[in-house]
């Protein structure tokens, strides 16, 4: 009984759709899901789309999954809670603020671009005059830029990723292609006085998948995980394949994420970011991991495998589907700009040497 009252008490603090569940079975409901006509006695698995088999045997951390509710799909954090689990979903609101940082976003990309091109054209000269300080203050401005233009990137591109829009799928081997990416990490991470270790597949997996976002997913977990270890920690990165899923987990040793932050880690956009809390940032990289992971018919589980340390795995369906749109690498327009993608991502925890004029150019 006591329990009762307490899961009433916490979903109508939540100011999102949220309901209990225990034993699959939907126990309790706050006015925001009873608005979308979730109701209690409802079976849990008559509302995943995607997730059932990580729902099943989920016990610890954080898991993002998608739902089916009055036809649409919807996201969900899901985490443990008494004896079952409560599930925060998404609302509209969360699309507009995505879509109003996409319109500032296109702002600010033509300013930005002329930027960029200007320090093309400066830097290299005032780089080759025989004075060291100038070539430190151009690479730490080339680094500057580079940040700037993933944030933009971040704020423009975050809605599509969560509307599933301008998709490039194609086939894909899943070992080729993560080799060349932890491959090209591990090098920029070790730079960074960060040491990264990837174990890979044990076999060639061919599957439908877009390399852009599958590539600025991982970057994105591991700029996080970085930026958590810092200069001397350790990054485990491990692919896996199961009944047909593909799982890319990367495991840093740094403090951890306390368990009454894992529920905002999936929409840090939508929270009051404080001034004063440098590590703050817009929140949108896990927007984008999130959201790359169900197009991939996926899930995301961030958990805690020991006493230190953050873990998150992202998952991909295997998908071979014949009438797929296949297009050319030669027809893609270039989201970095050309520029070398490992230096766009990790530009928040590379040295700024690494962006001197000589090795960007």
């Amino acid at each position: 009984m006591e329990q009762n009252r307490s899961d009433v008490s916490l979903l109508q603090l939540l100011r999102r759709p949220a309901f209990c569940a225990e034993s699959g079975v939907i126990t309790h409901v706050n006015s925001e899901a009873s608005a979308l006509l979730l109701s209690t006695g409802t079976q849990v698995r008559e509302l995943i789309a995607i997730g059932s088999e990580e729902y099943e045997s989920f016990s610890s951390g954080c898991l993002y999954l998608t739902l089916r509710i009055a036809g649409q799909d919807m996201g969900a954090c899901v985490m443990p809670h008494g004896d079952g689990h409560i599930f925060i979903l998404e609302q509209h609101e969360d699309l507009a603020q995505l879509q109003s940082l996409a319109l500032a976003a296109r702002e600010l990309r033509e300013p930005l671009a002329g930027m960029m091109a200007a320090a093309d054209r400066l830097l290299p000269a005032a780089a080759r005059e025989d004075d060291p300080q100038t070539k430190v203050q151009a690479a730490q401005m080339n680094r500057r830029l580079f940040q700037m233009n993933r944030i933009v990137g971040n704020m423009s591109d975050a809605v599509q990723y969560v509307q599933n829009g301008r998709q490039r799928m194609e086939t894909v081997n899943m070992v080729t292609f993560l080799d060349e990416v932890f491959q090209q990490a591990g090098e920029l991470s070790a730079k960074a006085g960060v040491a990264l270790h990837y174990t890979g597949l044990q076999q060639d997996v061919f599957t439908l998948a877009d390399r852009e976002r599958l590539e600025r997913a991982i970057y994105n977990l591991l700029s996080n995980a970085m930026k958590a270890c810092g200069i001397g920690g350790v990054i485990e990165a491990k692919a896996t394949q199961r009944k047909g899923i593909v799982v890319i987990s990367i495991t840093d040793n740094g403090c951890g994420i306390p368990d009454d932050r894992l529920g905002d880690v999936y929409t840090r956009f939508m929270r009051s970011p404080s001034l004063a809390d440098s590590q703050s940032g817009l929140g949108l990289g896990m927007v984008l991991v999130r959201g790359t992971a169900a197009q991939h018919g996926g899930v995301v589980l961030i958990d805690r495998p020991g006493e230190r340390g953050t873990r998150v795995s992202m998952s991909i369906a295997v998908r071979q589907e014949k009438n797929a749109i296949v297009r050319s690498p030669v027809l893609r327009v270039d989201y970095a700009g050309e520029r070398d993608h490992g230096l766009l991502e990790l530009a928040d925890v590379l040295p700024a040497e690494l962006y001197s004029t000589d090795q960007i150019n």
